[in-house]
């Protein structure tokens, strides 16, 4: 599980609470808020 504001790398991150998808391009991308719910933790697509 990955927390708002950290760097898990690239790839695909699910919301915890509404499973809104949020991809990062890049390994410095920080994970953001979820944009539909506002939670803060996440999963990786594997």
């Amino acid at each position: 599980m990955y927390a708002k504001d950290e760097k898990p790398g690239e790839g695909t991150y699910i919301c915890t609470m509404c499973y809104s998808e949020i991809i990062l391009k890049s390994n410095s991308d920080r994970l953001p808020r979820c944009p539909d719910c506002n939670a803060t933790f996440y999963n990786e697509v594997i």
